[in-house]
């Protein structure tokens, strides 16, 4: 699967330094923002997503193919590092 957006969310590089600083290997290039990997911890896939002004996800109609993807893998969708921290369970 294709990655559908080329344009990287706003979010994403405070997310990435936070990984990087708790010690886990971060990929970009698949059809969800990141997997990160760390040996304690393993493999994960994580989706970044820009909250909206109330804080919430924004859901786009035109990423259904991504929607499936994450349901499918049961990848952890994340608005902040602390969400990704927990998601991983690095908190």
């Amino acid at each position: 699967m294709k990655r559908l957006a080329a344009r990287r969310d706003i979010a994403e590089p405070e997310i990435v330094q936070a990984l990087l600083r708790a010690g886990f290997a971060v990929w970009r290039e698949l059809p969800v923002d990141l997997l990160v990997w760390r040996p304690d911890k393993g493999f994960h896939l994580l989706e970044i997503k820009t909250p909206t002004k109330t804080g919430k996800r924004r859901k786009r109609k035109d990423q259904q193919a991504q929607d499936d993807f994450i349901a499918l893998t049961s990848t952890s969708v994340v608005l902040t590092a602390e969400d990704a921290l927990q998601a991983l369970g690095a908190l």
